[in-house]
């Protein structure tokens, strides 16, 4: 916490625009804040305690100084804020996590015969995306479709076994393949394919002439009794309007960015609806952890700003569309006329004046209040709700999940209480013994907390002297002790940790009677104190799940403390 002595009066702070950071013990910056007025704002910190928010409790109770900045206006403190913000990466900043659950159709245009697929990354060459599509199961859809465009939707590897071999599949037994593999086809007859699908989820007329065309065929299929074909029309009819359906047109001539946020109990969600020339051509979502004293508008404001302005810094990656004459072909994003909020970010003012200064051109933040817009905004707080609830929904059912794991391990282990603090130990170094290393990560709950983080250099070059160097300078230090150590290895391991902590309760550190597991690695052995045989549990058992993480993660914190202790020593060579 910072000293009382040197904490600045409230006379000494000055009443403009500015922007603040705290510092904790070791000079990192833990915190970025904006302000209005500077001496109101920093008054807030100063406050007893009790009466602060737990979030901002902790954080004023990790700081041990305060810098701020004077600024001349709120755009200046925006843009500040933010660049210090991505310099520092404060940990108890609000950060805006992108939400990329949502699958997309995908064409493989690079290749000869391009493959479809569905596909959740997004950065990939040579690749051309449709979507994405929130409430659609992609994967059922698949059939219908290559019904009604025969593309091949194997991976690489099988393409490639079913050319050398001249033997076809199952896929294009049941006419969901047109073979290309076997020369059924040629690249010509196949590119046309590839161009009618595009064509027809790229724009809303071609999709209308398709469906005409598949209702004629249904209503002739059941006059002529046809009804397994006319099923099958049917399916695709579903099929291509539900892929379709998010691509329609609709009543707007300007370039519009839409956004929806949804407030919950532990986050708070933002949809964004993208649309140029009368379509929706994308969208994009956000997740942000909850915090008590930052209120919706607060966040919306920095997420606008924050959006804009990497969109700037990145110019905008550009778009790749399928045009039915040119084939596919890459265009540059326009930038909204407008913005459409459900309510006002807290510096609206301000993030004008930034997407002005910014584009060269006025761009309004806007509340509609009736009308397309109104409806399309309406649109976008309703996939918000339903992404915060989808969201809730995962986090409670991981939160469950990581609660079943440590009420297992305090059974199958025999601990005296629920491991809710658990660390893990690992040692590092070349093969010549050289540049060893120790490391201890911390789980808080099943999660990891790398606030209990601690790396170790260390002189021994015997593992097993090392692990107990490691262990005892831990519990020498004033932290709380673990619930359980697991400890990356088997009986010699186990041994070696217990003394460390041995050692140090004798030089008065911390050492209450912790419980010590050792995992090796080869059969996944759980070895405990006392017991000669391991405990052998299946590979899906969530507890050796648990163990396995925190085994893992401390091997990998130890290995990159090592490679970069190494890399500095071979420098300074």
């Amino acid at each position: 916490m910072l000293d009382p002595q040197n904490a600045p009066k409230r006379g000494e702070i000055p009443e403009t625009f500015g922007v603040y950071k705290w510092k904790d013990a070791e000079g990192r910056v833990i915190y970025v804040g904006k302000a209005k007025n500077l001496r109101n704002r920093l008054s807030y910190y100063f406050q007893p305690l009790p009466s602060l928010p737990a979030r901002t409790r902790n954080m004023v109770l990790s700081a041990k100084s305060l810098e701020w900045t004077v600024v001349d206006n709120e755009l200046e403190a925006l843009s500040l804020e933010y660049s210090w913000i991505k310099e520092f990466n404060p940990r108890f900043n609000v950060v805006f996590k992108d939400d990329k659950s949502y699958p997309y159709l995908a064409l493989s245009c690079s290749q000869k015969f391009p493959r479809l697929f569905v596909t959740r990354r997004t950065k990939r060459k040579g690749i051309l995306l449709f979507g994405p599509f929130a409430n659609l199961k992609l994967y059922k859809l698949l059939g219908p479709l290559t019904h009604l465009y025969p593309l091949r939707t194997c991976s690489d590897e099988v393409f490639k076994r079913h050319l050398a071999h001249k033997r076809s599949c199952i896929l294009y037994e049941l006419g969901r393949c047109s073979g290309p593999c076997i020369g059924q086809i040629d690249q010509k007859a196949y590119a046309k394919i590839v161009k009618d699908f595009s064509s027809v989820l790229s724009f809303p007329s071609k999709a209308s002439l398709e469906e005409a065309k598949l209702k004629a065929e249904i209503e002739k299929q059941v006059e002529n009794f046809n009804f397994e074909k006319a099923a099958r029309a049917r399916d695709e009819l579903l099929a291509l309007g539900q892929v379709t359906e998010k691509n329609s047109v609709i009543g707007m001539k300007e370039n519009e960015d839409v956004f929806g946020v949804a407030e919950g109990k532990e986050m708070t969600y933002f949809y964004q609806f993208c649309v140029r020339d009368g379509r929706i051509r994308a969208e994009r979502s956000w997740v942000a952890d909850f915090v008590e004293d930052e209120s919706k508008e607060d966040l919306l404001g920095r997420l606008l700003f924050s959006f804009y302005q990497s969109g700037k810094e990145e110019g905008f990656k550009r778009e790749r569309i399928s045009d039915p004459d040119e084939g596919f072909k890459e265009t540059s994003p326009s930038l909204p006329a407008s913005i459409l909020l459900p309510f006002l970010p807290e510096n609206a003012k301000g993030i004008e004046e930034m997407l002005c200064a910014m584009f060269c051109k006025k761009v309004e933040l806007k509340i509609p209040k009736r009308g397309e817009k109104k409806r399309l905004l309406e649109e976008a707080q309703k996939n918000a709700l339903e992404g915060e609830k989808r969201m809730e929904k995962s986090s409670l059912k991981k939160a469950e999940s990581r609660r079943k794991s440590l009420e297992e391990a305090e059974k199958l282990l025999s601990l005296p209480s629920l491991p809710l603090l658990i660390e893990g130990f690992d040692i590092s170094n070349s093969a010549k013994g050289e540049n060893q290393v120790g490391s201890c990560v911390s789980f808080v709950n099943g999660l990891k907390n790398s606030e209990g983080y601690r790396k170790f250099k260390l002189s021994s070059t015997d593992d097993l002297h090392a692990l107990k160097e490691v262990v005892k300078r831990r519990f020498e230090m004033d932290l709380p002790s673990p619930d359980l150590l697991v400890i990356d290895g088997g009986p010699e391991q186990l041994k070696a940790a217990r003394e460390g902590i041995e050692e140090a309760k004798k030089e008065g550190g911390k050492g209450k009677k912790v419980s010590i597991v050792a995992l090796s690695k080869k059969l996944e052995e759980v070895w405990r104190e006392e017991d000669p045989y391991p405990l052998i549990l299946s590979r899906t058992d969530p507890v050796l799940l648990l163990l396995e993480e925190v085994r893992d993660e401390s091997h990998r914190f130890a290995i990159s403390f090592h490679r970069d202790l190494r890399r500095k020593n071979l420098l300074q060579k």
